[in-house]
């Protein structure tokens, strides 16, 4: 599942930094966590999308209505958070996801970008580069791909 935006916003941040010779100082740094802000906020929202889709799937407006605002109060979704989401609905769409993600590069990358906004968030220094958060990126996609598939839409 690839995010066009993000895709902009991160060519754009690499053309700054090549066209500004800006690599490895701190502009390159504070591009780096804005990116990882604005990754996890858009993870937030396709999640919340999923749910909220695989829930209307049951045409009762009422469940529907009661994922969404239950979804509004999700904030910086870990894995096992996915997998406690998931097993509301059904144990099953929690093992369909796990099989999928467990142990794998896309969980540790996905992480990986969770753990860094959260550090981000609290202010505490990270240490990622702009190429790092890029080839994260590319590969915990995966993990919106495999919650996808748990919830069959």
């Amino acid at each position: 599942m690839k995010h066009h935006n993000i895709d902009t916003i991160i060519k754009t941040c690499e053309n700054h930094i090549l066209t500004t010779n800006t690599g490895g100082t701190e502009i390159e740094s504070v591009i780096t966590k804005y990116l990882l802000i604005y990754i996890c906020g858009v993870y937030e929202i396709e999640i919340k999308k999923m749910l909220v889709e695989r829930a209307a799937r049951a045409k009762d407006q009422e469940i529907t209505s009661f994922i969404t605002n239950v979804t509004k109060t999700f904030r910086n979704l870990k894995i096992r958070d996915i997998k406690g989401i998931l097993k509301y609905f059904s144990d099953s769409y929690k093992q369909t996801f796990a099989s999928k993600i467990d142990n794998t590069e896309a969980e540790a990358r996905y992480s990986n970008i969770v753990q860094n906004r959260h550090s981000i968030a609290h202010g505490i220094d990270i240490n990622i580069t702009l190429l790092e958060l890029v080839e994260s990126y590319n590969k915990a996609d995966a993990v919106l791909d495999a919650i996808k598939e748990a919830l069959g839409i």
